[in-house]
Order: C-alpha cells, then structure tokens, then sequence
C-alpha cells in the first residue's frame, strides 16, 4: 500500500477539522483502525477542557489522501502539525490504534524538546511491548469477521457493497500500521498514564491494559467502563475522559 507524503506535503490544518477548539487546555483525540475525528464529535467541550478530534489521511474531508501504513510516517507527520499546538496545556487520547499512535506522538514530542502532555490517554488497547494480533492481510472474509467480533462494522456498512469498498482498505491500511509496529527501548515517559479499557472487549483486556504502567515514570490509573471495544464513545466514557484529563 502506497504511504501518506511527507509532513512538508500535508497542510497542518487537515489534522484538525473545522475550527481549532480553544479552552485552556486541549484534548488532542487519536481514532481507531478505520476511524475518523467524527468519532469524538459528540464530546462537548468548554473554556476550560476542549476535545480536539484528529483527522488521519485517507478519510472523511481527506479521503484523496492515502493513508499509512507505517507507524513512523503516521507520527513525524502528526508532530509536524501538532508541534505549534503544545505550547498550552494538552492531553493525548487515542483509541485502540490510536493509543499507539498517541504513545508514538507523546515520545516525538518528547525528542524534539516540546512539553510533554499533561495526561496520556490510552483506551482499548494493550501495552506497546506486548505481541499484537496480524490483521491487516486477512482475506475479506476473515477480515469482515474479526471487525464483527470488535463490533467495527456498522449493519449499514456491511450490507452495502459500495461503502464496505470504501471502508475496507483504510481498515487494511491502518491494521498494517499496527501490525508493522515494533516497541522501540527509550527513556520512560514522564506524564501520567491513564488506561481505559471495556469490561467485555475482546481485544484488550484489564491485564493488557495495565501493561501501560511500565511506559512512565509518573501516575498509572486503570478504568474499567462497561462495554466492548468501543465502549468509549459513550457519555459515561467521555465524563471519564474530561475527570481525568483534568486531575492533577
């Protein structure tokens, strides 16, 4: 699969749909494998917390774009855009894949000297170290199946041929990024840690997400929410959100 261009290439406002959230601090929110920035569009912000949806390429308003398919070009890209947006308080948040890529993000920062965020944010998803699952070469049956043991599949979007096309080699595309990701030894991160996981999802499990506790050197929390995978695009989960990103 072809690679998205370099940071050089893409416009730092693609990231960021709509009109950048302005509060005192910013939530800067990962999607996973297959998602979107509308995924977090129905968190509601205000002055003091704004939730700040991130649009990977390849989707919605960037769908001309090709998307990743490598963890270290999904990241250099992002901390090109994101950099001049750290100079106030942030949080990162990533769901699923995008934990990783948040981890990813929070330790580029780390290197290029920028603050780190106030709170790491990881939800759905296990420890960096740990082996993953390889899903982005599955045959389409295979395939389809796994994303309906995830619940990742909308009935809509199954049932019609069209829309599966459009959906299926993004999916591919950022399972390939996960699947292709290596835990590279660095210094620990310094900024709380923050795992979520759903009581019933299938790809992480509490054990797995506590795993996340050997990436800093500062606070581990770990939340059980009821649900599955994608347990946390739920009111219930996004009060959680906002409770953490805000304590000290």
């Amino acid at each position: 699969m072809s690679t998205a261009g370099s940071g050089s290439d893409v416009r730092p406002g693609a990231w960021f749909p709509g009109r950048l959230a302005d509060a005192a601090m910013r939530v800067f929110c990962l999607p996973h494998a297959g998602g979107s920035a509308s995924a977090y569009r129905a968190w509601s912000g205000d002055a003091e917390l704004a939730i700040q949806p991130v649009q990977p390429p390849g989707r919605e308003g960037r769908f001309r774009e090709p998307a990743y398919t490598r963890m270290s070009d999904y990241v250099a890209d992002l901390a090109d855009a994101i950099a001049p947006l750290v100079e106030r308080p942030y949080g990162l948040l990533g769901h699923s894949l995008g934990a990783l890529v948040a981890f990813e993000l929070a330790r580029a920062l780390r290197d290029r000297g920028r603050a780190a965020p106030r709170r790491l944010l990881v939800s759905g998803c296990p420890g960096p170290r740990m082996p993953r699952r390889q899903l982005h070469d599955l045959p389409e049956p295979a395939l389809i199946a796994a994303l309906q043991r995830m619940g990742g599949l909308a009935p809509e979007v199954l049932a019609n041929r069209d829309l599966l096309d459009l959906v299926l080699p993004i999916v591919r595309a950022d399972f390939e990024v996960a699947d292709r990701y290596g835990y590279a030894p660095g210094p620990l991160l310094s900024c709380p840690i923050t795992a979520l996981v759903g009581t019933d999802d299938p790809v992480a499990s509490a054990a797995d997400a506590a795993a996340w506790a050997d990436e800093t050197s500062g606070p581990f929390r770990l939340h059980e929410l009821p649900g599955d995978h994608f347990f946390l695009h739920t009111a219930a989960a996004g009060a959680r959100v906002r409770a953490e990103a805000l304590s000290p």
